[in-house]
Parts: structure tokens; sequence; C-alpha cells
């Protein structure tokens, strides 16, 4: 038994005997992927930065900078941050003082500082500028408006003026299209309403409602209303798919069928399974389709486990 199966058994152990007491593991921990913590970057090396290398800090700054294994360069710093952030579900923001500025080892007044080097921090493009539009209730449908940057001055780290080219754009307001959500199966027709982003299911079955992000289906957050569950999808999605949890087969039930036909793709025995049926066959939330998942799906069908 390999190092992740035992950690996976771990887990399942420890959500059913917090499902005993009432508390669901797995809404936890997606709520939690919403939540934005703010990542200080002095909590990676004690406040000592590298504005001045081999100085002393000042300002009546009580703090050594001197731990075991803190990081001693700037890069050092961003593996530290980038790998503690690959242990943090969710999207969060990182607070960088100026004494943390990526300078290459030059001495940079603060009056001369400014942003030119990003884009190491992310390795990739950096969002400079981002603009969010509100649209007034009575706004006419169709209006369209012209967006254009002027009087900004581009510098590199030697405030030399750097040339760019600031090309501008439209905006239209359009009316949203409404919902619309495709059943995995005929038996769910007339288990579900939608009303603006929700869509309220009451089949007597564990059902899942998605929707595509990069290619891939994302489960909408579902709570308790009445008699079945409400699913809450982001603004500006039009489409969305409502399977059963565990149907596999796709006939809108949860039976050893299922069952066997996920052991059998798990088990690379040339079954193959739609978009549609590996979202449904993700029967414990964690986006992978896996033994646990045949694990689960098969103590659900036998009674072991009531909720699934």
């Amino acid at each position: 038994m390999t190092k992740d199966s035992l950690i996976q058994q771990a887990f399942e152990v420890a959500a059913e005997r917090y499902a005993a007491v009432g508390v669901d593991v797995r809404k936890a921990l997606e709520d939690m992927k919403k939540i934005s913590l703010s990542l200080h970057c002095w909590q990676a090396d004690d406040v000592s930065g590298f504005e001045n290398q081999g100085g002393s800090l000042t300002g009546g700054i009580q703090v050594t900078g001197n731990y075991p294994g803190r990081a001693r360069t700037i890069d050092e710093l961003r593996r530290d941050v980038l790998k503690a952030k690959s242990y943090i579900p969710g999207n969060h923001r990182l607070s960088l003082h100026e004494i943390y500025g990526d300078f290459q080892g030059e001495k940079v007044d603060r009056e001369n500082a400014v942003w030119a080097r990003g884009e190491n921090w992310t390795g990739s493009d950096c969002c400079i500028l981002r603009l969010t539009f509100r649209v007034l209730e009575n706004a006419p449908m169709d209006t369209v408006t012209t967006i254009g940057i002027t009087g900004l001055d581009i510098m590199n780290a030697s405030l030399q003026e750097v040339p760019f080219n600031a090309t501008s754009a439209t905006v239209t307001i359009q009316e949203e299209p409404p919902l619309s959500v495709t059943p995995s199966s005929s038996a769910l027709s007339g288990t579900y309403t939608v009303s603006g982003q929700v869509v309220t299911v009451t089949y007597d079955k564990p059902c899942k409602v998605g929707y595509l992000s990069g290619g891939k289906y994302v489960a909408a957050p579902a709570v308790a209303s009445g008699s079945g569950y409400a699913f809450t999808l982001p603004d500006g999605i039009t489409e969305a798919i409502l399977v059963v949890k565990g149907d596999v087969n796709g006939d809108g039930k949860i039976n050893i069928a299922d069952v066997n036909r996920l052991f059998r793709y798990t088990s690379k025995k040339e079954i193959t399974l739609s978009d549609e049926q590996y979202f449904a066959a993700d029967v414990n939330l964690d986006k992978k389709v896996n033994i646990a998942d045949v694990n689960r799906l098969f103590r659900f069908t036998t009674k072991q486990i009531t909720t699934l």
C-alpha cells in the first residue's frame, strides 16, 4: 500500500468520525478554499529583508532575522513563500514590504524604488491594472463605452523611460443569458428548478451540479434547502450539468454496476469515462477519480455508510 493510499484511508476514517458529530469535512474544505489569507513577507525571515544586506535593522524593530533556516536571499524567500502557498488551498494575497524589493543586489534609495521585476514572484506575466465595473440597474442594453489609459509613465529600475503603447478597448452592456442546466439522466427531469444562479434539486439520491472551468467540471457548493439542496454557481456561468453522485453509467441510479464500472476504470481495464461520468465518479470531491472513490461508493451501495 502506497503512502498516498494510507493518507487517503486515514482521511476517510477521520471524515466519517467528524460526520458522526455533524461536521461535513469536505464542505468545510471547500469553504476554506473561498477564504483569502494574507501572507506577510516578514513571516519568512523575521523582518530582516534584503534592502540593507549585512546591515542592522533600524526604526525600533526588535527582531534578529537570525533563526535557523531563514531565507538568506530573495530567491530563497521566494521559494519558501511558493512552497508554503502550495500547502494552502485557495487563492491568497502576499503582502510585500519595500525592504523585500528584488533589486538584483543593488542599493536602491527608497525615493527611487519602483516595481520593475514583479514577474519574478509569479513566474509569468503580471497584472498591473485591473478594472472593475458596476453596471447601473437602469443602464440601457447594448451600450458601448470606450476605455483608454493615458498619462502613464513607465520606467525601469534605473528610472529610464520605457516606451509602451496603450490600446483602447470597449465595454458593452448586454443582458446575461439565463442559466441552462443539462441533466445526465432522464430520471432527473422535473427534479430541479433554476432561479438566477441557484439550482435547487429535490432528487431522492445525492447529486452534484458542475460547470466547466479550465476544461474540467467544477462542483458548485451546496446547502440544504427544504427537502433538497441548493447549488449556487458563480456569476457569469450560463451552462451547468446535473449528475447523480456515483452514477458512473448515467442511468440515474447508484448501485453495484456503478462500483464495477468505476473499479474497472481505476484498474485501467479499457474503460473510458466521459467528462460528465468522470465528474459523477468523483464521489469524495477531491477532483480525482481513484480507488478511494471506488471504496466509498462500494461502502455506500452496501449500506456500510449512509452518506455519499
